[in-house]
């Protein structure tokens, strides 16, 4: 349950930090 909970926080930082490098 846990690397479930891990895979979707480092998919979701992930994913903000493209939009950060897209809008910059």
């Amino acid at each position: 349950m846990l690397q479930g909970v891990f895979f979707v926080v480092f998919f979701v930082l992930f994913c903000f930090f493209s939009s950060c490098n897209c809008l910059t």
